[in-house]
C-alpha cells in the first residue's frame, strides 16, 4: 500500500506597497483559507515608536537596517516553513521581498538569503502592480506614489533574477481579484 504525501501549495501575493495585497489576503482568510500575513507593519510600527524622526522610511533609519532585515527575512521563512499543514496557504509578501527592498535601498543583503529563497520556492506568484486609483499614504506606508513605481521595478527584476516568474492580478474589486487567484490555483 503506498501513502501519497501531498504538498501544500505555497501562493504568493507580492508586488509593491500600497497595491491591495493585504485587502485580498484579507478575503481569503474571510474564505477560511490559511494566509500568513506580512509582518513588517508590525515591526516598522515597532520601529518609529523608537524613532523620532517623521517621513522618513523606518527600513531605511533603521540603527541597524540589515540586523532588521535579518530579522524580517526570519519571520518569513518561519511562516514559510509553519504553511507545511496546510494544503493551501497564501503569503502576504515573502522571502524575495526581502531581498527585492534592500537592492531597492541599496543595502547589501547576505549571500546566504539566495541561497534560502532558491531552497524555500513559492509555487505560485501573483503581483500586484502599482494602482494609483487605490493608493493611500498611512501612518505606517510612507511611500509616495512615485516611490511605488520605483520599488514595483526594483521587485520586478528581483523576481525575474531569482528564477520566479508571476502572474499580474487584474486592477479590479477585491472580491474579482479574489476569485480571479483562486480560479488561477483551480481551487
Amino acid at each position: 500500500m503506498s501513502v501519497s504525501v501531498r504538498k501544500t501549495k505555497k501562493i504568493l501575493l507580492t508586488g509593491p506597497p500600497g497595491t491591495g495585497k493585504t485587502a485580498v489576503i484579507d478575503a481569503l482568510k474571510e474564505l477560511n483559507y490559511a494566509v500568513k500575513e506580512e509582518v513588517i507593519r508590525e515591526m516598522t510600527a515597532a520601529l518609529e515608536d523608537l524613532n523620532e524622526s517623521d517621513g522618513i522610511n523606518p527600513l531605511v533609519i533603521a540603527d541597524d537596517p540589515l540586523e532588521f532585515n535579518k530579522r524580517l527575512f526570519e519571520k518569513r521563512k518561519e511562516h514559510f516553513k509553519q504553511s507545511a499543514t496546510n494544503e493551501v496557504c497564501f503569503f502576504d509578501r515573502g522571502l524575495i521581498d526581502v531581498v527585492g527592498y534592500m537592492e531597492h535601498f541599496k543595502q547589501v543583503y547576505p549571500p546566504y538569503f539566495t541561497t534560502e529563497i532558491k531552497n524555500n520556492r513559492y509555487d505560485m506568484v501573483f503581483y500586484f502592480e502599482p494602482w494609483e486609483a487605490i493608493f493611500t499614504k498611512d501612518e505606517e506606508r510612507l511611500e509616495t506614489f512615485k516611490d511605488v513605481l520605483s520599488i514595483d521595478d526594483t521587485l520586478k527584476k528581483c523576481y525575474h533574477r531569482l528564477d520566479y516568474d508571476f502572474v499580474v492580478v487584474p486592477q479590479k474589486s477585491i472580491a474579482e481579484r479574489t476569485r480571479f487567484i483562486l480560479n488561477m490555483i483551480n481551487v
